[in-house]
């Protein structure tokens, strides 16, 4: 280790090697204790989204990409039942006094997202179901505690296994009807899961290391633009007969507090003035040897392939292109939003009781622009494909029915049969 960079570990950099990638991690100030996260407790969680701006980017993407469905509901034949259940959407128009729909949806996925669940409260009439609810609101996990029955497997009903739910802010508990609480979890597993625990768990999970040197090295390049870094060492010259003089403590506070003053900055002196008889160290060093931006893009990408985010969509401009933030939107939507929002669809048609009914949820995404374009492009390609099997089949090569099931349709009765030619239907 060199000059440089043992100064700079001093100041908190440490120097990582991991096969071809180097790269500077900021440690913090020596004076404090190093910034970690513990994404088994809620708080961290929290913070993870409040300190670092690639998770709260990619679960403001993907909340917003979910609000962007529109809620059907329809019976066993896929015919809109809309009508016939006019007031569930009225509650889906105004979920609760403070929300639209869509804030509603954004801030559920938020929650789910980040937490890794999230709860719903229904208001719900004495005497009624939730399908005649008059409000739902979200509630945050961390405001959730659920009291267990101790059992898990066998059981066929969710009240077989949670005893109650208890809504706790601010120290004030109140325990919740079970029939108006809706748990969401989402996909990633808790592999703590037992008949004491039926809890979500949030994608972050694996990433403690990731998020903290996302944080970590955004506050080296804040440091780096505020103080320029490490600059330089002011040494003491001033000797007399017995060798050099050493500074007392106040020269030093002194000098130190003066130093402050000079710099590039607009407002900061250009030029020291002082009586004391200094020498200059610099100590001067390649910034894009600290690789800090190499490290926040690749802990940007393990934490966009977390939550099946295109990394193409983050601000990154190296070889972005319009075609291909197009195809990553459509990946969005493929991979992260449609799928989850089909345990939605389910979630709130069997909570409501609408499965009964043989209705179901559908949440639809085809007013999607760049999914808009995807259908138009499934059309020229039925078309063309259409087209093909329409010569096949004049030339007697494919039956009908093979016509039909190479597009996905089924077969039909007497649809085996060849083409024959015959007068006027050349």
């Amino acid at each position: 280790m060199g000059l440089v960079d043992n100064f700079l570990s001093t100041f908190g950099y440490h120097k990582f090697n991991n096969s071809d990638i180097q790269f500077f991690h900021w440690g913090g100030d020596s004076q404090h204790a190093p910034i970690t996260f513990d994404f088994e407790r809620s708080g961290d969680l929290a913070r993870a989204y409040e300190e670092c701006s690639s998770v709260s980017t990619i679960i403001g993407k993907l909340s917003s990409a979910m609000a962007n469905g529109k809620w059907w509901l329809v019976d066993g034949a896929d015919n809109d039942v809309k009508s016939q259940n006019r007031s569930v959407f009225q509650l889906f128009s105004n979920p609760n006094p403070l929300q639209t729909w869509t804030e509603f949806i954004i801030q559920a996925e938020t929650y789910r997202l980040l937490y890794g669940e999230v709860f719903f409260i229904f208001g719900i009439p004495i005497g009624f179901s939730a399908k005649d609810a008059t409000s739902i609101c979200v509630i945050s996990p961390r405001n959730i505690e659920i009291e267990y029955t101790g059992k898990m497997y066998l059981q066929h009903d969710i009240n077989d296994i949670v005893k109650s739910y208890i809504l706790n802010i601010n120290g004030n508990r109140k325990e919740i009807d079970k029939s108006c609480i809706l748990h969401v979890r989402d996909v990633y597993q808790n592999l703590n899961f037992s008949p004491y625990d039926i809890r979500g768990k949030s994608r972050l999970a694996s990433l403690a290391y990731e998020v903290r040197n996302s944080v970590l090295a955004n506050e080296a390049v804040y440091t780096l633009n505020k103080d320029r870094g490490a600059q330089g060492i002011l040494t003491n010259k001033k000797t007399d007969d017995g060798g050099s003089v050493p500074l007392t403590k106040g020269e030093k506070d002194n000098l130190q507090r003066g130093w402050s003053s000079y710099g590039l900055k607009e407002r900061q002196k250009k030029v020291i003035i002082t009586d004391a008889n200094l020498g200059w160290i610099p100590i001067t060093y390649n910034v894009q040897e600290l690789m800090l931006f190499d490290g926040i893009k690749l802990n940007k990408e393990q934490i966009s392939d977390a939550f099946n985010f295109p990394f193409e969509l983050l601000a990154n401009s190296k070889g972005a292109t319009f075609t291909n933030g197009d195809t990553a939107t459509k990946r969005l939507y493929q991979d992260a939003v449609i799928p989850f929002s089909k345990i939605y669809s389910e979630k709130f048609t069997h909570f409501m009781g609408l499965d009964k009914e043989n209705k179901q949820f559908i949440i639809d995404f085809s007013e999607v622009e760049y999914l808009k374009e995807a259908k138009k492009e499934e059309a020229e390609a039925l078309r063309s494909h259409n087209a093909a099997n329409q010569i096949a089949y004049q030339n007697g090569a494919i039956t009908i029915n093979e016509w039909r099931s190479s597009i996905g349709m089924d077969e039909i009765p007497d649809g085996d049969r060849y083409y024959i030619k015959q007068e006027g239907n050349e």
